[in-house]
């Protein structure tokens, strides 16, 4: 799993992983 995590992080702009981790702390 963190491989692919890796990969998308890679693929996807620095903001929108960021929007990803706010949203998951909300969480």
């Amino acid at each position: 799993m963190k491989e692919n995590i890796e990969a998308v992080e890679i693929s996807l702009p620095r903001e929108y992983i960021d929007r990803l981790n706010m949203v998951s702390l909300e969480f």
